[in-house]
């Protein structure tokens, strides 16, 4: 369950432009927790140990891409598509005639 929420709410938030964010969680999970975790569980519990941080992992990066997708920054997000003009903003209504 919690794997799907930050796969899928992870790709919405870079769907939705806020790029920075989702990497952020993910470097924060992978790194910041994923990596320690696994060396001292594997300490303690082996084997077992690693995966146990995986699972822990898990359960924190769809916890955190939960809040903040809840939090909505993601609906501030201006985007911008390339035309021979140059970058160009995106509109509600899709991409203005340039």
């Amino acid at each position: 369950m919690f794997t799907a929420l930050g796969v899928v709410l992870g790709r919405a938030l870079q769907g939705a432009g806020d790029t920075l964010a989702t990497m952020v969680i993910t470097v924060f999970s992978l790194w910041g927790l994923q990596i320690p975790l696994a060396f001292f569980f594997s300490k303690i519990w082996g084997t077992n140990g690693i995966w146990w941080s995986i699972v822990l992992t898990t359960v924190v990066n769809g916890i955190i891409t939960v809040i903040w997708f809840e939090r909505g920054e993601w609906k501030k997000k201006k985007g911008y598509f390339l035309s021979k003009n140059g970058f160009l903003p995106l509109t509600l209504k899709g991409i203005p005639s340039a």
